[in-house]
């Protein structure tokens, strides 16, 4: 964004004005990874202005915060709400498109959840939902699941090298008007605290009738994880069409 003379002033009259209080709350707008600045809207006004980030703090956008001198700066200094959720990013369809990708995930997240509804174009009653890390359709998947279809259990499935992983059911096509499936999917060591493997959980469920309901579970290993960046989600058989919604949280 470009600033011109009276926006450069207007900033400057900000940051002034906070110097002169000894604690500010705001709410920070944006940052860019491994920058040491971050742009920060200050409580009761709504212009960013740039401040400093205190060693070892994480912050994202939408990270309420607290701010103190330091110098001649305003500093991060920590956390204005006890918030457990420093991370969140949230995907809501409004139309029809072949898969969602969240892209850039701080590396420092410990540990992430993803909840999700969501109906595919598929002509059918359901799809399945397929997850791949980094974008990596190789061979790089183990995983285990079973399914309860209606009062049948099926399974369990046990498949290696996969180029993606089966983490619930969708609503298809033909299902109820409005009818989605829902799921969550729990991936802790986001961060890779131990070894370049990801183990990772998933529980999702859809009901269209008594003999078309279906409760699917398991776990899967990413045995290729060396910097893990994104995570993108696509129906087997159809795209994923208005109405569907993922979001994903991270916990430092």
């Amino acid at each position: 964004m470009a600033y011109n003379d009276d926006m450069l002033a207007l900033v400057d009259q900000r940051i002034r004005a906070a110097l002169k209080v000894d604690l500010a709350t705001g709410t920070v707008s944006s940052r860019t990874p491994g920058d040491a600045t971050a742009m920060v809207v200050f409580d009761g006004d709504n212009l960013a202005v740039p401040v400093k980030v205190g060693a070892g703090i994480s912050v994202f956008p939408g990270t309420r915060v607290a701010m103190v001198h330091f110098g001649d700066w305003v500093v991060v200094a920590s956390f204005a709400t006890t918030s457990w959720l420093p991370y969140k990013s949230v995907q809501k369809l409004t139309g029809s498109v072949a898969s969602v990708t969240f892209s850039d995930i701080p590396a420092t997240l410990h540990s992430l959840q993803i909840s999700w509804t969501a109906r595919s174009s598929l002509a059918a009653l359901a799809d399945t939902l397929l997850l791949q890390f980094n974008g990596d359709g190789s061979g790089s998947y183990d995983c285990n699941y079973s399914q309860i279809k209606n009062a049948t259990f099926q399974g369990p499935f046990g498949l290696a090298t996969q180029t993606s992983v089966p983490v619930g059911m969708t609503g298809g096509s033909t299902a109820a008007a409005n009818n989605f499936g829902a799921g969550t999917i729990d991936i802790p060591g986001w961060d890779l605290p131990h070894t370049a493997n990801v183990n990772f959980t998933f529980a999702a469920h859809f009901y269209e009738n008594l003999a078309n309901s279906y409760y699917h579970f398991g776990g899967a290993l990413y045995f290729a994880a060396l910097g893990l960046t994104s995570i993108t989600l696509f129906a087997s058989g159809g795209n994923l069409v208005a109405g569907s919604e993922f979001v994903l949280t991270g916990v430092e």
